[in-house]
């Protein structure tokens, strides 16, 4: 009995070393599966083909998670088998015996295992898929940006047409209303020489009249002598 139990202990020594390694494989595995690379000659090989396009480090991602799944995959074979052997060594020890209970807690472990593998399998394959995608959605978002800056350019165009023609409305508006002042000046410049020549001709008018008032008295003072004179005559002689 202490002989199976020794046994045992063996095979659960050896168990636990196979699961720190698997356990590591799966860390180096999950980290590929980003496409990130954590592995380090994924990171290599992609800072070596750093000018490589993006479907080409999508392939040496796919060959390197290829690789490191094959060998997770045989890690867990052969740690399956080992957990097999202690299986059946438990079964030989007594029931009270705590080798049952790890024995089941490490094929718990070989499971879990399993189904990581399995997820770390889909998430790469989805971060593929989305690794593919995102070139041609980045040339669709340069072509968009493309065309939308066309149509900012076409609409600044417009505007500038518009602002264009409009600053042509208000110039031809200035021009016709220059030329309005302009009339309006020389019709003013016109009544200005026109006053310039009536007050001119003011004094001399006042001139004139004033002559001609005096001649008026004159030629009354005159007449009045001739008929006074007259009068004093037929007077004298009748």
């Amino acid at each position: 009995m202490e002989s199976k139990l020794r046994v045992w202990e063996s095979l659960r020594n050896d168990a636990r070393q196979a699961d720190s390694v698997i356990e590591r494989q799966l860390n180096v595995l999950e980290g590929i599966s980003r496409l990130g690379g954590n592995s380090g000659v994924y990171e290599s090989r992609a800072t070596a083909d750093g000018a490589a396009s993006s479907v080409a480090r999508i392939e040496v991602a796919q060959r390197e998670f290829d690789r490191k799944r094959s060998d997770v995959e045989m890690a867990l074979q052969q740690f399956e088998s080992l957990l097999e052997t202690m299986a059946e060594t438990a079964r030989a020890l007594p029931p009270e015996s705590i080798a049952h209970s790890h024995t089941e807690r490490f094929l718990q472990l070989a499971a879990e295992k399993r189904r990581a593998v399995t997820r770390l399998t889909a998430d790469f394959k989805r971060h593929r898929e989305w690794a593919e995608l995102l070139p041609s959605v980045t040339h669709d978002l340069e072509a968009h940006r493309e065309g939308e800056g066309v149509r900012f350019l076409m609409e600044e165009q417009d505007s500038l047409r518009h602002t264009q023609r409009r600053l042509n409305n208000i110039l031809s508006q200035a021009e016709s209303s220059r030329d309005q002042l302009r009339g309006q000046r020389d019709a003013f410049a016109r009544i200005e020489d026109r006053l310039v020549q009536i007050a001119l001709r003011v004094p001399v008018l006042k001139r004139v009249l004033g002559r001609i008032s005096s001649k008026r008295r004159r030629d009354a003072l005159v007449l009045g002598v001739v008929i006074g004179i007259c009068m004093l005559l037929m007077i004298f002689f009748w």
